[in-house]
């Protein structure tokens, strides 16, 4: 299986967003990719207001958009994430999804380590406006069971302590395993895996033409 990451500067403008997202889609789809992977809160993107303004139930119309485009391009579609409307006040999910061929929703995974940091001049509390999921999930693609999982800031044996995923033979990102390097713009976006091999797949700072089931991250077998 071939595999793209696609990376996108995300704005307030979901319409925007989607226009440029189906762009990245649809043009790793022509280079001959099956499963595509968009990049975490990708659909809207701001501060707090903007994204609680922006939070969507989970049927909304980025999973329409989501399911429509992967059963209209035939491809495994992992729609990043997105701000999911939740029944906690003030609060609000960041929730992936993977798409099958068909356009059916095949998984549903909500982050689970939040980021939070005090840091001067960059402090960030993910958990004042994000409620964190509890299950770690797996979908089963071409025969290969993966693991979704958030940004791979801590080593995997912490972020997957479930045995629940020990069967699983690759693990992505549900944020659209952010690739590191350089690819192929395109009007200010990125396209991982979309021009010729430079060195190892899979090999941070470079790009692939083929990453079979493999993710950007070398840290993620």
């Amino acid at each position: 299986m071939r595999v793209a990451a696609c990376q996108m500067t995300a704005t307030t403008d979901k319409d925007h967003n989607w226009a440029i997202a189906e762009q990245l889609v649809r043009g790793a789809a022509g280079y001959g990719r099956e499963y595509v992977l968009l990049p975490e809160m990708w659909n809207v993107l701001g501060d707090a207001e903007v994204l609680a303004a922006g939070a969507e139930p989970l049927d909304g119309a980025t999973h329409e958009w989501a399911s429509a485009l992967a059963r209209t391009l035939g491809i495994w579609l992992h729609a990043g994430s997105f701000t999911e409307q939740s029944d906690q006040r003030a609060k609000h999910y960041n929730t992936s999804c993977l798409y099958s061929p068909d356009g059916d929703r095949v998984a549903i995974y909500r982050k689970i380590h939040l980021f939070d940091n005090d840091l001067p001049g960059a402090a960030c509390q993910e958990s004042a406006t994000v409620a964190p999921g509890d299950k770690i999930v797996t979908a089963s693609v071409a025969g290969v069971t993966l693991g979704l999982i958030d940004l791979l800031r801590h080593p995997i044996s912490r972020v997957v302590p479930n045995p629940g995923l020990a069967g699983s033979r690759r693990r992505c990102p549900a944020d659209g395993c952010h690739a590191h390097g350089r690819g192929r713009r395109r009007g200010g976006t990125r396209l991982h895996g979309a021009g010729p091999p430079r060195g190892r797949p899979g090999q941070p700072g470079r790009s692939s033409s083929a990453l079979p089931t493999r993710c950007a991250d070398p840290r993620v077998q």
